[in-house]
């Protein structure tokens, strides 16, 4: 077992008063199938139906090894904290009852349980993984540092996932339907040109490092760009003022510029005259 395994099965004990996941623990009892309802807020919001259907024949052949892990809601009403995929596989075989240990859990804590429950078993999806620590943060108050001791991971590893987590709907979709590595969306996470590089790393099937290369190349131009703009813009001004002046001196006419309001990258053009003859002797010079 690795270090995270036996930090997320410490969790587990301080949780649940109990043997690690995995072990085979004493005390169960068999609660009938209909008694138990799914957990709404499981973390894992997709299940495969060709694993379930495979989990199931493996059942039929071998019986559940690992009973379930539920919480009492009311009498002969129970609400699953781990081990939804072995419930649906009983009742695609129609079983009565399953094997199960009852725990007194409050919510919060059957939440954290059943993120850990699917973390240890590598179960969840990276953007379910991201939305349930935000869940965690949100619903239940929890710190940063406190996610991560929870969990057993570091505080930069929670930092990255909750930035992933804030990631808008579209960006999180193409995410999960193609499959993008958390290396890749560490490295983008937080920048403004994350979808356009996204579908760059998708088609082009880049490396962490290839794309930590062309990052560094993309901001070494745009840096460059930005420079060039600088020095241009200062140019224009100065040839502006020059003609302000101008213009003022031989027409009695006074110009200036200010940021259009709707369209921040144009700018509106004020002219400030004493009388109309002014302005139209002003506007024939200009059309000559």
């Amino acid at each position: 077992m690795n270090t995270t395994n036996q930090k997320l099965g410490m969790g587990l004990d301080s949780l649940f008063g109990m043997q690690k996941i995995g072990q085979t623990p004493t005390g169960n009892i068999e609660i009938d199938v209909s008694y138990i309802q799914v957990n709404a807020k499981q973390p894992r919001k997709t299940f495969d139906t060709e694993e379930i259907m495979n989990l199931a024949e493996s059942i039929r052949e071998n019986g559940i090894l690992q009973p379930i892990l539920v919480r009492k809601i009311n009498d002969n009403e129970y609400e699953v904290i781990a081990g939804e995929r072995r419930l649906r596989a009983a009742k695609l075989l129609n079983m009565q009852k399953i094997p199960a240990i009852v725990k007194n859990l409050s919510e919060d804590k059957a939440f954290v349980a059943s993120i850990i429950e699917n973390i240890q078993r590598s179960n969840l999806s990276l953007i379910e993984e991201a939305e349930s620590f935000l869940r965690l943060q949100n619903e239940f108050s929890l710190t940063q540092n406190e996610i991560a001791k929870q969990l057993g991971k570091h505080r930069s590893h929670v930092a990255n996932m909750l930035r992933i987590s804030n990631l808008d709907g579209e960006i999180k979709d193409f995410i999960e339907k193609n499959n993008i590595s958390y290396g890749i969306i560490k490295v983008i996470a937080g920048r403004d040109d994350v979808f356009k590089l996204l579908k760059l790393c998708h088609q082009k099937a880049l490396t962490v490092r290839q794309l930590e290369s062309f990052i560094k190349k993309l901001d070494n131009e745009s840096n460059n760009n930005e420079k060039a703009k600088i020095n241009h813009s200062q140019e224009d001004l100065l040839k502006l003022k020059s003609l302000q002046q101008e213009i003022m001196q031989k027409f009695d006419i006074k110009i200036s510029f200010s940021q259009n309001q709707q369209n921040k990258s144009n700018e509106d053009i004020c002219l400030s005259y004493k009388n109309i003859d002014t302005l139209i002797k002003f506007l024939e010079n200009i059309t000559k």
